[in-house]
């Protein structure tokens, strides 16, 4: 329990980064905004991984409406509530819109847990829809 605390204040700390310039130095992702912040961000290999880049309509096409959405000035953090795990989406404002910079499972179980997870909250939305 207290690891699954310390990933959710981690995610929601990256939040906090949104305001943050950095040099490009370490930057994981390409950023194409020149007015946003350069801010490293890496996410482990692993289901969520696939889904980096992504845009915010397709991940709500894809998992429906977030279970809790927390707005920053560029930036959101999507959490999807599955039966036994939780899903973090971290999107940046870009030129097209939002966009997925990080994908964190919790608690993660390995590649093959974490994408059970995220199959297991895709079969819930379309139950729902």
């Amino acid at each position: 329990m207290l690891a699954r605390v310390v990933r959710i204040s981690l995610a929601l700390g990256l939040l906090g980064l949104a305001g943050c310039k950095t040099d490009n130095v370490g930057t994981a992702s390409a950023n194409t905004n020149p007015s946003s912040p350069h801010v490293a961000i890496l996410t482990p290999p692993g289901a969520g991984s696939g889904l980096v880049g992504w845009e915010a309509d397709k991940i709500r096409g894809l998992y429906g409406q977030p279970s809790f959405i927390r707005k920053e000035q560029e930036s959101e953090l999507w959490r999807y509530d599955g039966e036994n795990c939780a899903a973090f989406f971290v999107l940046y404002q870009e030129r097209a819109g939002l966009r997925v910079r990080h994908v964190e499972i919790n608690p993660s179980q390995g590649a093959m847990g974490d994408a059970a997870c995220l199959a297991g909250i895709k079969a819930r939305a379309r139950a729902t829809s």
